[in-house]
C-alpha cells in the first residue's frame, strides 16, 4: 500500500498543476511572437514552481520572496541580461 500523502505534498501538487497551465500558455505566446506576455506566464509558472517547492520542504520562503520580488514590468535592457543563476531558488 503507498504512503499517505501529507496535506503539503497535496499543495505542492496543486502549485505543480497551476505551473503547468502557465508554462503552456507562454509557449503558445510564445508561438505567437509574444514575448512579453509569454514572459509574464513563465514568471506566474516559476512562481508557482517555487511555492511548490516550498511546500514540499526543498525552499524556503525567503528564497521565494527574493524571486516574486524583481520588478519584471520596469525592468531596463541591463537587467534583463544578467546572469540568471542570480534570480535562482537556493
Amino acid at each position: 500500500m503507498p504512503p499517505k500523502i501529507s496535506e503539503h505534498h497535496r499543495w505542492s501538487a496543486a502549485y505543480l498543476r497551476e505551473a503547468a497551465k502557465e508554462h503552456d500558455k507562454a509557449a503558445d505566446l510564445l508561438e505567437d511572437d509574444n514575448e512579453q506576455e509569454a514572459g509574464y506566464h513563465a514568471y506566474l509558472a516559476h512562481g508557482f514552481e517555487t511555492h511548490a517547492l516550498e511546500e514540499s520542504g526543498h525552499a524556503t520562503k525567503r528564497s521565494s520572496d527574493e524571486v516574486m520580488d524583481i520588478d519584471w514590468d520596469n525592468l531596463s535592457s541591463d537587467e534583463e541580461k544578467e546572469p540568471r543563476s542570480k534570480h535562482k531558488v537556493r
